[in-house]
């Protein structure tokens, strides 16, 4: 498990919009919900005082959005990346505000579609990946081989409509969760956590307060244990992380990520949600 001491030590951005601009050093706010569901996570990015020439490549689409953080000491790690589907710039005060709206995987989400036949005796893993081919995404080598998705349809089928919405069909219908992680495809059962060093949430690595667990808003769903900590930019949907704490402790698989922040260094948190393994 991953756990080192993380505490405000200062911290460095770089930000890509379209294919060349990339810049460092400029101030704005930040607010990112990343999503165990199919619903793109989204970001809603404010930049103060853009040059003209980076304000007008925001009209540009379709706009590739990434944005890299971390502390002064560490290898800046992807807090989001994904396509604007809204940017706007206007004037306060002294300041030009450009702010730029975007979902992960929103391109691949709205507008690839599929409307194709599979005959008898193809396998899900094949289907599956032509619906995610659509979407510009590919089958992820961790689940290529399971055992759901090795069957094959005795009686063939056919699909018509959004990709994305046939793709979370499909995936439900095998037992597993579909979204876009960071632009890349993600399936997971709910039993099943990311395949990547779980995290440790404790004082040492820098929570904040106290961890709370909330009763289920649905009949049948487990309880969501909430907790905060300073910028965890490695947290995702799905990861599993280990709780140390005098109110909460023990193993969960995190559903939820919000990250937010002041882009000139000022402090950063994360929060997640999460259910007990």
């Amino acid at each position: 498990m991953r756990s080192h001491t993380r505490t405000p030590r200062g911290y460095r951005f770089l930000l890509a919009v379209a294919q060349r601009a990339r810049r460092k050093g400029f101030a704005g706010t930040v607010s990112r919900r990343k999503t165990l569901e199919r619903t793109p996570s989204k970001a809603t990015i404010h930049v103060y005082n853009f040059a003209p020439t980076s304000r007008a490549e925001t009209d540009i689409r379709p706009l590739h959005v990434k944005l890299r953080g971390g502390y002064v000491d560490e290898t800046p790690a992807l807090i989001f990346e994904g396509d604007a589907y809204y940017t706007a710039s206007r004037i306060d005060g002294p300041n030009w505000i450009t702010t730029i709206q975007a979902s992960d995987g929103h391109r691949a989400n709205k507008y690839a579609r599929v409307s194709q036949t599979f005959g008898m005796g193809t396998p899900v893993s094949a289907v599956l990946s032509t619906l995610l081919a659509k979407q510009g995404l590919t089958m992820p080598t961790s689940v290529a081989s399971a055992r759901e998705f090795l069957t094959m349809f005795p009686q063939g089928i056919t699909l018509h409509g959004l990709a994305s919405e046939e793709t979370e069909k499909l995936a439900k219908r095998f037992g597993f969760t579909y979204s876009i992680q960071n632009g890349a495809a993600q399936f997971l059962r709910d039993s099943d956590v990311r395949l990547d060093e779980a995290l440790v949430i404790n004082q040492e690595t820098g929570m904040l307060g106290s961890p709370a667990t909330a009763v289920p808003t649905r009949k049948g769903k487990p309880p969501v244990m909430t907790a905060r900590s300073w910028l965890r930019a490695d947290m995702l949907p799905g990861i599993e992380t280990k709780v140390e704490s005098k109110t909460v402790n023990g193993l969960f698989k995190v559903l939820n990520v919000v990250h937010t922040g002041d882009l000139r260094g000022k402090a950063w948190f994360t929060e997640i949600e999460a259910v007990k393994l």
